[in-house]
């Protein structure tokens, strides 16, 4: 009714309606239940925004809600504390400052019977591993099988520890080094199994031989050293070119140390070794080169003769030397040729000092080179001492 100083109009009449009513608080979505074992699970939903809290139900009504590490306005709870083979059902409300929202879609999740063993091998040589895991509730045993894929035959020897078949862990022995192998692993218990835990590891190579040296090199032979691989019974050695001949010590075939001999003068070689185990061979070794000499040493050198003031010193031929060189020390004293010639493994030394000690230096000398020097000490024998001293005759005057 409008009014005025004239007085009022006509009533008239019209209608409103009220703003629409605040939405509802939205329902919890995308609810999803995994990584489930014999007693938790994880479910896991949509964010509704603005939720500070959200409120989890099962059924049965067992059970225990954690939130994650994010707190509890993440979407996810863990649940533990359930019942092994049970069926359950959950839903999730949202909790807001305005209030709750409705319940969100079921979800339906199995714990399982039993627990799945997950097995870490904590030692590992190269024909043995030892197998343990987080211990299984309610297992009285455990069933394990080794495998190589694709081949599903059961290998080596699983044995249980001194704990008895109950503990969680195992020992395989029986294995070969440096290989793959799949194990099974089943916890049993009251007539019922988990589900199998598959998992893989390899055994440890057998140990390469190292600190190969080569030493006392000739024209046709050396001596090679390396360091001892535990458990080796032999070595094998092998050269390049393929020349030679490789004989052990005196500590036998599974000593580090072998003799070269048949090698080819002035050439460069190359040597590995691989260890030899029970359990199979190891690999090759870093290589290493030596070179044998021209000549030979000259061996076996010796004073066949001396006296006083000279000697004869002799020593082995060496193979194709054409001449050879002695060196004395301390010097002065001659050198001669004998009348076999310069290629005679012999040589007369004069002018030498009576009682005295000499070093005599001998190299075998060839067109192609020389070899190392052979060294040996002699001593020559002393002048003679009076036989007998006469007494004078004496007189009275």
């Amino acid at each position: 009714i409008a009014i005025g100083d004239r007085g009022e109009s006509d009533e008239a009449r019209a209608s409103f309606q009220t703003a629409d009513a605040i939405s509802e608080i939205p329902i919890p979505s995308g609810l999803e239940a995994g990584f489930a074992t014999a007693e938790t699970l994880r479910l896991d939903w949509d964010e509704v925004p603005g939720a500070i809290d959200y409120i989890v139900s099962s059924d049965p009504p067992d059970g225990k809600f954690e939130p994650c590490f994010a707190g509890k306005t993440w979407p996810r709870r863990e649940v533990s504390e359930l019942q092994p083979a049970t069926e359950y059902t959950f839903t999730v409300v949202a909790v807001t400052k305005e209030g709750n929202s409705a319940a969100s879609e079921p979800v339906t999740a199995m714990t399982r019977v039993m627990d799945i063993p997950s097995p870490d091998a904590t030692t590992v040589t190269t024909n043995m591993v030892a197998l343990t895991w987080r211990p299984i509730k309610n297992a009285t045993d455990y069933h394990m099988v080794i495998t190589q894929p694709p081949s599903d035959e059961p290998l080596g020897i699983v044995k249980v520890g001194p704990e008895g078949p109950a503990a969680p862990m195992r020992i395989v022995e029986g294995l070969r080094p440096d290989n793959m192998y799949c194990i099974r692993v089943t916890a049993v218990g009251d007539g019922v199994e988990s589900p199998p835990c598959n998992s893989s590891f390899r055994t440890a190579e057998i140990p390469r031989p190292s600190g190969l040296e080569v030493s006392f090199i000739t024209a046709s032979t050396m001596k090679l050293d390396w360091t001892e691989v535990p458990g080796a019974i032999d070595y094998i050695v092998s050269s390049e070119p393929e020349d030679g001949k490789f004989e052990p010590g005196i500590g036998g075939k599974e000593w580090p140390q072998r003799m070269v001999s048949d090698l080819h003068p002035a050439t460069e070689y190359t040597f590995t070794v691989v260890a030899v185990t029970k359990e199979g061979n190891s690999a090759a070794s870093e290589p290493v080169k030596a070179t044998t000499t021209v000549l030979d040493i000259p061996r076996n050198v010796e004073a066949a003769t001396a006296t006083t003031n000279m000697a004869v010193i002799t020593w082995n031929a060496v193979k194709n030397a054409t001449d050879y060189r002695v060196r004395v020390d301390p010097p002065g004293a001659e050198v001669k040729v004998g009348q076999e010639g310069p290629t005679a493994p012999k040589r007369i030394v004069e002018g030498l000092r009576p009682d005295t000690d000499y070093m005599i230096y001998v190299v075998a000398v060839s067109e192609a080179g020389e070899s190392h020097e052979c060294v040996t000490r002699i001593k020559t024998e002393a002048l003679p001492c009076p036989a007998r001293l006469s007494a004078p005759t004496v007189t009275d005057r």
